[in-house]
């Protein structure tokens, strides 16, 4: 599942010096899908049940008792919460008492594309977190093998309007032209 590896990283901020860098430990780069299915798969082979389409409606665990979109009630000694940003699970959980959410209620903007590599010569072989391009948030490029991940993230009550423009910005400072036929994933993100 590892799609690239590097020793480098690069953190720096617009108009600043780059504090460039090296580890002894590489960093190991995956693709969320890819990530996410082989770990689905070692699951199944370990027994689970995987219901695509299916979604949580309730939780209790106090009863070890979920509820399921087909009106299923499943019962069991753990409940295993991978279901996102807006996770019912750990809502149940934070109601029940059995969770502090130490979160404040922020919520960050996400907005990412995987450029090809061959877009632009300027692709560093390493990851790269780049501060300057966005109030209250970061932007980010890191590399696999024929791709190049480039995201910008910034709190919504803070940059929410200016999400997309900083990210126009950011990639034209990574030689990326938007009309390359790129395509965007946004998302929110508790912060």
């Amino acid at each position: 599942i590892i799609r690239h590896e590097s020793r480098g990283y690069l953190v720096g901020g617009r108009g600043g010096r780059p504090i460039h860098g090296t580890l002894d430990y590489p960093f190991h780069l995956v693709e969320r899908r890819v990530d996410d299915q082989f770990w689905l798969k070692r699951a199944v082979s370990a027994g689970a049940e995987f219901r695509p389409g299916v979604r949580v409606i309730s939780c209790n665990p106090s009863a070890g008792k979920v509820v399921t979109s087909d009106g299923e009630i499943l019962n069991g000694r753990f409940v295993l919460g991978a279901d996102g940003v807006a996770s019912r699970v750990r809502s149940a959980l934070r109601r029940a008492g059995k969770l502090a959410d130490p979160r404040r209620g922020e919520t960050a903007i996400a907005i990412e594309t995987f450029a090809p590599r061959t877009i632009s010569g300027a692709f560093p072989d390493y990851p790269c977190l780049h501060y300057g391009h966005i109030p209250w948030g970061y932007a980010w490029s890191f590399p696999a093998s024929e791709r190049q991940l480039l995201g910008i993230l910034g709190l919504k009550n803070k940059s929410g309007r200016r999400v997309a423009a900083c990210f126009r910005d950011f990639l034209s400072s990574q030689s990326v032209r938007i009309e390359n036929g790129l395509r965007f994933q946004s998302r929110s993100l508790p912060y």
